[in-house]
């Protein structure tokens, strides 16, 4: 690959704070909001211009079982807004309204929000990270801080900062969603679709959403994607938003209650629902948190299985050595992207998990960083 070299610049100061939380997700909101309850001057950068990745970019508003079985509190005042907003019913969640809980409890919690901004480099010094360099409308800029809370997509600041990461996955499974509405289904339904269509498993999955006739379709693609590789992002973007025509007239011409359906909008973008994993200073896998159920200090999350035929929804716990990139002192990673395996890395996006993680995290810092570094 060509390269330009570029003369050194002197980049401005933009803010100085305790922690610079980067990723606007749920996990990010929950780290940014758990620490600066705890008194601690914090900053929030967003890639987007919205909050809450994880369900409003992929339109995943229902909550399934594993999401019942975590009562995190930060969800639990989500979920108690939401429900005086009118925006939450039975297990459903209006996406929109989300954006704006989000946003309402960085605020009122005094967190500085930095929209469409994204992590350019990292400023470390001795092996700790002391800022991180961002990117938007305006040039370059540095935020100062005595820690970095790392929630964005593909943990790009500990790769910034020189992270090691686990192998690469070869295959990559991407999960997108579109709206529909005027359609006459009222209950969710999977309906298998021909195996032409090249989807992850040959299913479409069908849920309705708070509102009559309105519903979310969820569908998977599996190949050989890069999250982090441009050209590679953009392929499976482009896949998926083929695919949705294609699921589109498939569904009109042969699911009744289809006939009349109209698509009303499509994902803002599709989840890869595995990908980058750091090398940290502890690792979990699967069968270590579900068959031996070690319970380390660190972060209780759920997880959904099949267990012979049968559906088991267990608890297993993340040490919190998995959050911190081995190498690295002044970086904590709060997202899928933290030392797991690939099986348990999925559940991470779940809004109930990312919220614990974030959540999780922030306790962590506040009480046992702070304190003892």
């Amino acid at each position: 690959m060509d390269v330009i070299v570029q003369d050194r610049v002197t980049l401005p100061m933009l803010d100085k704070c305790d922690v610079v939380v980067v990723g606007g997700g749920l996990s990010g909101v929950a780290a940014a909001v758990a620490t600066a309850r705890k008194g601690m001057d914090t900053v929030l950068v967003a890639e987007r211009s919205y909050l809450g990745k994880e369900v409003v970019s992929s339109r995943s508003c229902i909550l399934d079982q594993t999401d019942k079985v975590l009562s995190p509190a930060i969800k639990e005042e989500i979920i108690g807004i939401l429900q005086e907003a009118g925006g939450y019913k039975r297990n459903r969640i209006d996406v929109s309204i989300l954006q704006l809980v989000l946003d309402r409890l960085l605020r009122e919690s005094l967190v500085r929000i930095y929209f469409l901004s994204k992590a350019s480099g990292a400023v470390v010094e001795d092996g700790a990270v002391k800022g991180v360099i961002i990117a938007n409308k305006s040039g370059r800029q540095i935020i100062s801080c005595d820690l970095v809370v790392d929630a964005s997509d593909g943990a790009v600041v500990a790769r910034l900062a020189g992270a090691r990461f686990q192998r690469e996955d070869e295959f990559i499974t991407v999960r997108s969603s579109f709206v529909v509405n005027n359609s006459a289904l009222e209950t969710p339904v999977v309906v298998r679709v021909p195996s032409e269509m090249e989807l992850a498993d040959d299913r479409v999955y069908i849920d309705p959403t708070l509102w009559n006739g309105e519903l979310i379709v969820t569908f998977y693609l599996y190949g050989r994607y890069n999250p982090t590789n441009p050209r590679s992002f953009s392929t499976a973007s482009f896949n998926s938003m083929r695919k949705v025509f294609e699921i589109m007239n498939y569904l009109k011409g042969n699911v009744p209650g289809f006939e009349n359906a109209m698509l009303t909008g499509i994902s803002d973008e599709p989840l890869f629902l595995n990908g980058p994993r750091i090398v940290g200073q502890d690792m979990v896998t699967f069968h270590e948190a579900i068959a031996e159920h070690i319970v380390p200090p660190g972060v209780g999350c759920a997880v959904t299985y099949m267990e012979d035929m049968n559906e088991e929804t267990a608890l297993f716990y993340i040490p919190y050595g998995c959050l911190r990139p081995r190498g690295l002192r002044g970086i904590l990673v709060c997202s899928p992207h933290i030392s797991v395996d690939q099986v348990i890395q999925p559940f991470l996006y779940q809004f109930s998990n990312a919220i614990q993680l974030g959540e999780s995290t922030g306790r962590f810092i506040t009480g046992v960083l702070r304190r003892g570094g």
